[in-house]
């Protein structure tokens, strides 16, 4: 299976070798929400009324962040931080849909599937954390790492 997978990435990196449009790329982000009053981080800015809406908290300030270690048309893992990751995997052809594993270490906390269009973020609520709670925001950003 690993085989198939870097066969079929390899084939994409060379197809995609030719176009001048740079490939979506999964990026994240591990926020801790508070109670406490204080100053938002602002890197959250565009997210802050969605993650106020849904959350309820305060303050929200970005504890790691970090681009997968893919493109979004295959197998990635964002590691944020190295206690916090995620894994996706590609579910279907063309509809972006991905299947999430959100890990604390090994241990998996939350799987799902979702639809992630480009600049749409994926919320993920995480465990209770410190004083506060871990919400995981995953995005498909239409510009690949630079570096990459």
């Amino acid at each position: 299976m690993r085989w198939l997978a870097v066969a079929w990435l390899g084939m994409a990196g060379l197809a995609a070798a030719g176009d001048t449009r740079a490939e979506p790329w999964p990026w994240g982000a591990l926020v801790l929400a508070r109670m406490d009053e204080g100053p938002n981080d602002p890197r959250l800015e565009k997210y802050l009324p969605d993650l106020k809406r849904v959350f309820g908290y305060r303050r929200y300030e970005i504890y790691g962040q970090a681009w997968g270690t893919g493109p979004a048309n295959a197998e990635s893992i964002v590691l944020p931080t190295k206690e916090f990751f995620v894994k996706l995997r590609p579910r279907g052809e063309g509809n972006r849909r991905l299947g999430f594993e959100f890990f604390r270490n090994e241990r998996l906390l939350v799987e799902g599937e979702a639809v992630m269009p480009v600049s749409a973020p994926l919320f993920i609520t995480g465990p209770e954390y410190g004083h506060g709670k871990l919400v995981m925001i995953v995005e498909i950003r239409d510009v690949a790492p630079k570096g990459r």
